[in-house]
C-alpha cells in the first residue's frame, strides 16, 4: 500500500479524477449465437455464462471456438478490451468482467458487452469486481443495460498507477490460484488414499442389514427460525426446530433428486425431512469408518427413476460391505478424518484459509480501488 499511496501523492497529489465509463471508452453489445454453434476448434469465442463460471479476472484464451462461417456475422472484442456479462444465474453473477488479452480478436454472445477504452483493462476489470461499481449497478441490475453501464462512474489515475494496482492485486489472485491447485491436489490424495484404505480385499463381506439397527425415512414437519435442534435435508443442515424426533449418532442419506445418496453424520439431538433416509448403525459399524465408506460406494449409482431419482432403503439394506474389526475401522476412520477436514471442512484447513485469502483480497482490491476524488 505505501507504494501505491507514494505514487499517488506524486502523480496525483488533489486527488484522482473520476470519469462516466462511457466519456473514456467505447461501450457496445456482442451478438447472439447458440451453444449449437459452439465448436472445439475455429475461432475464439466466449459466452456469457463462462465469464461467471470459467473465467477470472483476465483471460489469454478462450474455452470455447465458432466456426469461421458463422462468426462472419458475429461481434468481436479486440485484446485489450473488457468483456462484461450482462445476465446470470443470480445477481451476483451480473456485471462479473474478464479482460481479453488473447492475440486475436474474440467473438462475443448478445448477453455480454464490450469495454474499449485506453485504459488498462485488468484495471477496469478488477475495479467491475470491486464494490465501487457493484454499488452503483445494484438498484439496476435488473435492467442493466448499455445506457447505464455507460454512465458509471470510474476512477481513471494515471496509466502507471493502474498498473501498480494491478501487480499488486494479481499477487492476491496467485496466491489464491495456488492455494486452490493446492487443494484440488490434496483432494485427489485424498481420493487416493480413501480408495487404499477402503479396498480390504481380505476382509469379509456383511450386508447393511446385519450392521445396522434401522434405515427409515425422516418426518420433520415444522421448523422455526433460530430453533434449539437442527433440522437435516439431503444436503446437510436445513433449518431448526423446537422439537426433536431423533438422537445420538445417525448416518444421514439423501434419497430423492440429483443429491440421491450424498452421505452427511448427524449426532446429539436432531429432526430430519422426508427426503431422507436415517441409518443408525449397531455397535459393530464405527459411524466414522461408515460415513467414508459409504461416502466411497457413491450410493447415488443405485438410485432409480428419471427426473427425480429414489434411493430406497430396502436397496440400501441390500448393499454388501467389507467389515474389519472395530479397532481397525476406527484407526483407518482416524486417517481419513483428517484428510477430510483439510479438503472439506470451511471452519478449518484448506478451504478456511482459501477463505480467508479472498476476503482479504477483496478488501485490499476495494481499499485500493476507492481512490480520492480530485478536489
Amino acid at each position: 500500500m505505501n507504494q501505491i499511496e507514494k505514487l499517488l501523492e506524486e502523480l496525483c497529489p488533489n486527488g484522482v479524477e473520476y470519469k462516466l465509463l462511457g466519456e473514456v471508452g467505447n461501450v457496445f453489445r456482442g451478438k447472439r449465437f447458440v451453444k449449437a454453434d459452439i465448436t472445439e476448434s475455429g475461432i475464439p469465442c466466449i459466452h456469457y455464462g463462462e465469464i461467471y463460471t470459467r473465467y477470472g479476472i483476465s483471460a489469454e484464451e478462450s474455452f470455447s471456438f465458432v466456426s469461421v462461417e458463422r462468426a462472419k456475422s458475429l461481434r468481436f472484442a479486440a485484446p485489450g478490451d473488457v468483456i462484461m456479462a450482462t445476465s446470470g444465474e443470480t445477481v451476483a453473477d451480473i456485471g462479473k468482467s474478464v479482460a481479453w488479452l488473447g492475440n486475436e480478436p474474440v467473438v462475443i454472445h448478445d448477453a455480454c458487452y464490450v469495454i474499449s477504452s485506453p485504459m488498462n483493462s485488468k484495471f477496469l476489470s478488477y475495479f467491475f469486481a470491486s464494490s465501487g461499481f457493484r454499488d452503483q449497478i445494484k438498484q439496476k441490475i435488473s435492467s442493466i443495460s448499455v445506457r447505464n453501464v455507460s454512465k458509471t462512474a470510474i476512477p481513471v489515475p494515471p496509466l502507471e498507477v493502474q498498473r501498480v494496482i494491478v501487480e499488486i492485486l494479481d499477487k492476491f489472485t496467485e496466491l489464491e490460484a495456488e492455494l486452490e491447485a493446492e487443494l484440488e491436489a490434496r483432494k485427489k490424495q485424498y481420493g487416493h488414499y480413501r480408495a487404499d484404505l477402503l479396498e480390504l480385499p481380505n476382509v469379509p463381506l456383511v450386508s447393511l442389514t446385519q450392521i445396522v439397527e434401522s434405515i427409515s425415512s425422516g418426518r420433520n414437519k415444522s421448523r422455526v427460525q433460530d430453533g434449539k435442534f437442527p433440522v437435516f435435508g439431503s444436503t446437510g443442515k436445513i433449518g431448526t426446530t423446537n422439537e426433536y424426533n431423533y438422537s445420538g449418532d445417525s448416518l444421514l442419506i439423501a434419497r430423492v433428486g440429483a443429491n440421491a445418496g450424498m452421505v452427511n453424520v448427524a449426532s446429539g439431538c436432531y429432526d430430519v425431512s422426508d427426503n431422507t433416509l436415517i441409518i443408525k448403525p449397531n455397535y459393530g459399524w464405527d459411524i466414522r469408518f461408515a460415513f467414508h465408506q459409504l461416502t466411497r460406494m457413491n450410493l447415488n449409482q443405485y438410485a432409480v427413476g428419471g427426473g427425480q431419482p429414489l434411493l430406497t432403503g430396502k436397496r440400501l439394506k441390500e448393499l454388501m460391505v467389507p467389515l474389519p474389526s472395530l479397532d481397525e475401522q476406527r484407526g483407518i476412520a482416524t486417517v481419513l478424518d483428517r484428510f477430510d477436514e483439510l479438503v472439506n471442512d470451511l471452519s478449518a484447513g484448506l478451504p478456511a484459509e482459501i477463505a480467508a485469502r479472498h476476503k482479504q483480497y477483496e478488501y485490499y482490491r476495494d481499499q485500493l480501488l476507492s481512490l480520492r476524488e480530485v478536489e
